[in-house]
């Protein structure tokens, strides 16, 4: 081979080098870049971090934060508060009542919702109010008792902070407007009346019939009721969510010790400012206490009509979410809500239609749990006459966050540490 074709032989492989090496230098750069800007880098790390912990001999290797799987922190909600004020008025059967309520729930990553709601009702309420009779050897008594079916109405609207400052800036903010605007006597040194609220994350409307009824007597009661109702949720971004609300309560007590338990179930679907289907999202939430509970029996006059109690106990919230821009997904949803195929118009029945909507919440709606220490204080009055009667309550219910579980879809519960973990921050 002369020196002239050796030479174009290595130019040729030189060039074919290069080329290659480009070709490598590209293929390493896009690998790079979904690597990056997508949640494959997280989640190379989460379980980087689980096998370095396996090599140096760790224990509950899998215990760590930052599952890529895990749903967003705004969704793990580490503290509750609620209070409200109710009365209601009878005359004869004939029932008005009314309260507020305010709602304080944080967040694990700080995010804080402020709720405020009112709400009305009319109905029937029949009671009998139970006889007494007897000598001072002897007692005997017939119980008391009471049923009712009133409709409710309620208004709530909402706010969303960054952090909690910023909501107890707001709540203080309220709560001096109101003041000023209460008092007769104007302050112009004052400008706590010209306070301007922030504008709402939500404004939610419900109405609901609610059937309920109790029996007393000999030291002992026990009441419960159940509520069914439809309502709608407008959010600021145009988003707005079309719900039911089932709830069930019973309460039950001897002497000075008392328990309670309740529910409520809300199934929404969720639609974008075109009207388009976004998610469909099923909320429990189930409290059981116990505890002290005082009342009236052995006084005389109002104090009599006087009772409270303080219970400790659990709570436990869930929520699960489906995407309805995934087709297979809002088929299922639109067959259960329509009773009919969207796709090919055929009915189709209750039972298939709940069967093939679990199926898609099973494998493809996230699914959080969260468990949390429970206490609530309720005062009250309830003065029951032939003709006139009215009662009042004041109720306090606070919620610690314990522990937490999520379901991405597929492959079942597991601990949700960065959840968890929010509480000992």
């Amino acid at each position: 081979m002369s020196a002239r074709t050796f030479g174009a032989v290595l130019k040729r492989e030189h060039g074919q080098t290069s080329a290659e090496y480009l070709g490598a230098l590209l293929l390493v750069s896009v690998v790079i870049a979904a690597v990056a800007l997508t949640d494959v880098g997280s989640r190379i790390e989460y379980h980087a971090r689980i096998l370095v912990c396996q090599i140096g001999g760790g224990t509950d290797c899998g215990k760590v934060a930052g599952n890529p799987d895990a749903p967003a922190l705004t969704q793990c909600i580490t503290r509750s508060s609620d209070k409200s004020i109710q009365g209601s008025v009878k005359v004869l059967v004939f029932k008005l009542e009314g309260g507020v309520e305010g709602v304080y729930r944080v967040a694990a990553d700080g995010t804080t919702w402020v709720t405020l709601k009112a709400n009305a009702g009319a109905g029937l309420e029949f009671s009998t109010p139970g006889v007494e009779a007897g000598t001072d050897e002897v007692q005997a008594s017939s119980p008391k008792g009471e049923f009712s079916v009133t409709g409710r109405g309620e208004f709530a609207r909402t706010w969303k902070f960054k952090s909690e400052d910023d909501a107890h800036s707001f709540i203080n903010h309220m709560v001096d407007k109101v003041i000023a605007q209460a008092d007769p006597i104007p302050n112009f040194l004052q400008g706590a009346d010209d306070y301007d609220p922030p504008d709402q994350d939500s404004d939610t409307i419900y109405g609901g019939v609610n059937v309920s009824g109790g029996v007393s007597g000999g030291g002992g009661s026990v009441s419960g009721g159940v509520e069914a109702g439809l309502g709608a949720q407008f959010y600021a971004n145009g988003d707005k969510t079309y719900f039911f609300r089932a709830k069930a309560n019973v309460k039950g007590g001897y002497e000075s010790f008392g328990g309670s338990g309740d529910g409520t179930i809300t199934i929404g679907v969720t639609y974008d400012k075109n009207g388009n289907e976004k998610s469909m999202t099923v909320l429990g939430v189930g409290n059981v206490a116990g505890g002290i509970q005082l009342t009236g029996d052995g006084l005389t006059g109002v104090m009599k009509a006087i009772s409270g109690s303080s219970q400790a106990g659990k709570r436990v919230e869930f929520q699960s979410t489906l995407d309805l821009t995934k087709p297979e997904n809002r088929r299922a949803a639109r067959a259960f809500l329509d009773g009919r195929d969207p796709v090919t118009g055929e009915p189709v029945d209750l039972a298939t239609a709940t069967s093939d909507l679990y199926h898609r919440f099973d494998v493809d709606a996230p699914t959080n749990v969260r468990l949390y220490d429970l206490s609530q204080t309720d005062v009250g009055v309830d003065v029951d006459g032939s003709v006139l009667g009215f009662s009042a309550q004041y109720a306090s219910h606070d919620a610690s966050l314990t522990d937490a579980w999520f379901d991405p879809g597929p492959g079942g519960f597991q601990q949700w540490y960065d959840c968890s973990m929010a509480v000992n921050d």
